[in-house]
C-alpha cells in the first residue's frame, strides 16, 4: 500500500497499480499495516482511498482462491481470519473521527464495495460498474454492508440489487444514491483529495461532531432541504456549514 500525508494533513493511501484488484491475505494484511501507520498519526483531518494510476479498477472483490478455500472446511477459519482483518481494518479507519473518502473507478464488488461502503464519502468517475455479487457467490456482508447499503439506497432496492445480482453502471450509479459525487476529471484520486482538502476550513471539532451525527443510526437532520441530497450525504453537511 501506498500511503502519503500532504501539507493540509490529508492521508492518501492508494492500492498499488501493478497488484491484483482482488482482495488476498497479501491484500488484507497490507492494508492493515497501511491502516494501523495511519491510526498512528493524531494530525489528520482526512483520508482518501483508492487505487494508484494507471489501474483502470479500484476493487474488484475477494480473490477466486479465497472462494474455493472457503468451500473447503480445512481452509474456512483461515479465510475467515482474513476477512476479520479487513474488517478490523476498516473499524480502526473510522474510529479515527475524520472524513474517509473512497475515490473508486472500473470494477467494484465484494469486499470491494464493503470498503467503500466504510468510507463517508464515495468519488467515481464514469467508468464505474458496482456489481452486487455475495448472494450469487454464496458470500455474506463484511462490515454491515448490508445495512450501509440500505442508509444510501433504501430496504427493497438493496434487496432487489442483491438478490437479482445486479450491476449498476455509471450516471445511474450517482442517481440511485451509490456514490456522491461522479467526477468529470480522469484522475479521480485528485477530485477526492480536493474535496477532502476543504475538510481543514473547517474546525476538527465541527467535523467530528457532523461525522457522529451522518454516522449515527439514529440521525434525525431537520435542514435536509439545505444538502446535496436528502440522504444527508457528507458532501452536503460539510456544504451545509
Amino acid at each position: 500500500m501506498l500511503v502519503d500525508i500532504d501539507e493540509h494533513n490529508v492521508v492518501t493511501l492508494l492500492f498499488p497499480a501493478a497488484s491484483s484488484p482482488l482482495i488476498d491475505a497479501e491484500f488484507c494484511s497490507s492494508f492493515d499495516r497501511a491502516c494501523r501507520a495511519i491510526d498512528s498519526n493524531q494530525n489528520i483531518r482526512a483520508v482518501v482511498i483508492g487505487r494508484a494510476a494507471p489501474s483502470r479498477h479500484f476493487c474488484a472483490g475477494v480473490h477466486r482462491t479465497f472462494l474455493k478455500q472457503l468451500s473447503q472446511k480445512k481452509s474456512q477459519e483461515d479465510v475467515m481470519s482474513v476477512l476479520r482483518q479487513l474488517s478490523g481494518s476498516l473499524l480502526r479507519l473510522r474510529n479515527l473521527q475524520v472524513p474517509l473518502i473512497a475515490c473508486v473507478k472500473g470494477t467494484l464488488a465484494g469486499g470491494g464495495l464493503t470498503i467503500a461502503l466504510a468510507c463517508d464519502l464515495i468519488v467515481a468517475d464514469d467508468t464505474i460498474n458496482i456489481k452486487f455479487v455475495n448472494m450469487q457467490l454464496g458470500m455474506g456482508c463484511l462490515m454491515d454492508m448490508s445495512q450501509r447499503l440500505v442508509d444510501r439506497i433504501g430496504r427493497h432496492r438493496t434487496f432487489a440489487y442483491m438478490t437479482q445480482s445486479t450491476s449498476v453502471r455509471g450516471r445511474n450509479t450517482l442517481d440511485v444514491g451509490l456514490v456522491d459525487v461522479l467526477c468529470q476529471t480522469k484522475n479521480v484520486v485528485e477530485e477526492g483529495k480536493a474535496i477532502a482538502r476543504l475538510y481543514g476550513r473547517h474546525p476538527a471539532r465541527g467535523v467530528k461532531y457532523w461525522l457522529e451525527q451522518h454516522r449515527s443510526e439514529h440521525t434525525s437532520l431537520t435542514t435536509a432541504d439545505r444538502y446535496d441530497r436528502d440522504d444527508h450525504s457528507l458532501a452536503g453537511i460539510i456544504a451545509a456549514l
